[in-house]
């Protein structure tokens, strides 16, 4: 069963991310969290996602990856130009939950290369993937089934607004270069127009503050 986080983000939990439950003990739900490890939690905490993995719904099926099949061809999807959001998908792919790790990595079904990424298979509780649709949708700028980039973008929209929940309190973000800022959360912009270009200010110091843009913050957890 997967279910989603509805608590406040902490350093093992993370607001709306999906989560397996391995084993239901006392009514309590054993997960493996943030860090790796598993815990019971408090099944309240939670809202179930998809009650069996036949229930998710299998990305990349092309032909390129499986010939012979029927599926459509990649290049049906390919752009010219990057797109508007595909930072954040492509993100949110690399951070899916990994179910199965095999001992190799793949070929770029375009240019014939050895592709140095070993292949993972990763799921969210709803969809599943492997570490090969990343790799295309950055190289390529390949577009997925919108209902997908509505799932992922959504969710991405929800975290900011979940934030402004928390003004004046102290987080830790993590931004994508990896560097980590502590401080006092100050302000959530939010546009209604364009969601992509939201931000938020961290307060490091009496005069010292730094803005993070949604693509620029890989994970945030706020301190209790």
């Amino acid at each position: 069963m997967y279910v989603r986080y509805i608590g406040d983000s902490c350093v093992s939990l993370t607001n709306g991310k999906l989560y397996e439950v391995m084993s239901i003990e006392k009514d309590w739900y054993r997960i493996v969290d943030d860090t790796g490890e598993d815990y019971l939690f408090y099944p309240e905490n939670f809202e179930t996602v998809s009650a069996n993995k036949k229930d998710i719904i299998l990305l990349g099926q092309y032909e390129e990856l499986a010939p012979g099949m029927g599926f459509p061809s990649m290049r049906d999807f390919l752009q010219v130009a990057p797109y508007e959001g595909q930072n954040s998908i492509v993100d949110y792919l690399n951070s899916g939950h990994i179910h199965m790790v095999t001992a190799t990595t793949f070929t770029d079904v375009f240019t014939g290369e050895r592709v140095k990424r070993e292949l993972v298979y990763m799921d969210d509780g709803v969809y599943s993937w492997s570490s090969k649709l990343p790799y295309y949708v950055a190289k390529y700028n390949l577009r997925l089934p919108a209902a997908f980039e509505t799932h992922v973008l959504s969710q991405k929209q929800g975290f900011i607004k979940t934030l402004s929940q928390h003004m004046g309190e102290q987080v830790t973000i993590i931004a994508h270069d990896h560097r980590t800022y502590s401080g006092k959360l100050s302000l959530c912009f939010l546009s209604e127009q364009d969601f992509y270009e939201e931000s938020i200010v961290l307060r490091l110091g009496e005069t010292h503050y730094i803005e993070f843009y949604e693509k620029d913050i890989y994970r945030i957890y706020v301190q209790q």
